[in-house]
């Protein structure tokens, strides 16, 4: 189904299966999709594959044609603010949902499946066991690896983690914090207003990601996005925003999505100008307590990327997360293996050349406003 075409009975159907999906995933759920497709799929090139029962949806996938030509790729829609590709699929259902979904791609995948990004659990290896029974897809390449997700028990165990002179550091940190600023640094809930989801946008963009032109606010789409999802998951209350204060400044935050009894970390950031005092550290510790005698999901999922888990170092528990490459037969099969890590290089190759550009193009445009361009520029 194309997202275009959905009717508005689709996408409260679709809604209904996000919020009682056997793995929860906040990042299937259409307030997310939705407005993540018309920013990083402008020429609806997403489409949904559905699983269903009569009128009512057992299953559900986002997808999109990563690739034309000889060698078809058709991926999940993941991007870069989307961390679990996991489908959507009713509890209890899972291997009926699992086979028809694989029997679909045995008809519409010409090429190769990428399945990016999948967490563990009954969903994922449903669908494992559905593509290994399959006579004309076969697994060519599978990678694994594990992320941070914090509980009640590991948070109990952050204090040891940290040791005594790492407690002693942060306590020294927070006093100085005091000090130089004149006000005793708080964490606590903030609300989703536009007053503080703008000053998210300017504490991420503070940092490295402001100057290598990545963060939310350096393209007024992107930052539309981040507003547009807010708000959607606020009027569910699944939007939790959670602040370190100074004052009326705030140093450091953290947003997270909420879906069946978990949080999904969204995007997080904290005040270049107030590095020296750790202040993401500071949130992160506070936060934890905050999960514990507030919140009342049972887990916390950080969504680090693979070989950057900043949360490694205070979270103990992980759970699996898998990328799946599928093919149709042994010949396409060679043929990914090649093409495959040349599209990963292009992707990565464009995405420097962008940021280069954008950073080059958002310094040219402070010395124009400043008058200190060079001639010429």
């Amino acid at each position: 189904m194309r997202l275009r075409d959905l009717s508005a009975s689709d996408i409260a159907q679709w809604a209904e299966l996000a919020e009682s999906s056997s793995h929860p995933n906040p990042f299937w759920h259409p307030d997310f999709v939705l407005p993540a497709a018309m920013v990083l799929a402008p020429r609806n090139t997403v489409e949904l594959v559905v699983a269903h029962s009569g009128d009512g949806w057992l299953g559900c996938l986002p997808v999109c044609h990563a690739s034309r030509g000889p060698l078809q790729l058709l991926a999940s829609f993941t991007n870069a603010y989307c961390f679990d590709g996991t489908p959507l699929i009713a509890a209890g259902c899972e291997e009926q949902v699992a086979e028809a979904l694989v029997a679909h791609f045995e008809r519409e995948v010409r090429g190769a499946l990428w399945l990016p990004t999948l967490v563990d659990g009954p969903a994922t290896t449903a669908l494992i066991a559905a593509l290994g029974e399959s006579r004309n897809l076969e697994i060519a390449e599978e990678r694994s690896w594990e992320r941070s997700v914090l509980t009640e028990k590991g948070a109990g165990e952050l204090a040891s983690r940290l040791g005594k002179k790492g407690r002693s550091e942060l306590r020294r940190r927070r006093r100085r914090l005091a000090d130089d600023l004149g006000a005793a640094p708080r964490c606590k809930p903030l609300d989703s207003g536009d007053a503080v989801l703008n000053e998210c946008l300017r504490v991420e963009a503070s940092g490295w990601k402001g100057k290598a032109g990545t963060a939310l606010a350096c393209d007024p789409h992107h930052a539309g996005f981040f507003r547009q999802v807010a708000r959607a998951f606020d009027t569910r209350g699944a939007f939790v925003v959670y602040g370190l204060l100074v004052g009326d400044r705030l140093a450091a935050f953290v947003t997270a999505l909420s879906a069946g009894g978990q949080l999904f970390a969204f995007k997080r950031g904290y005040d270049e100008g107030l590095r020296r005092y750790a202040p993401g550290r500071l949130l992160d510790l506070d936060f934890a307590d905050y999960f514990v005698r507030e919140r009342p999901e049972r887990l916390v999922d950080s969504c680090c990327d693979r070989g950057d888990d900043v949360m490694a170092g205070l979270w103990p528990e992980r759970r699996g997360v898998r990328s799946l490459l599928v093919t149709r037969g042994w010949a396409l099969r060679a043929a990914t293996r090649v093409a495959l890590p040349a599209y990963r290089g292009a992707r990565r190759a464009l995405a420097a050349t962008c940021t280069r550009a954008t950073g080059s193009a958002r310094r040219l445009r402070s010395r124009l406003a400043s008058g200190g361009a060079r001639p010429g520029e």
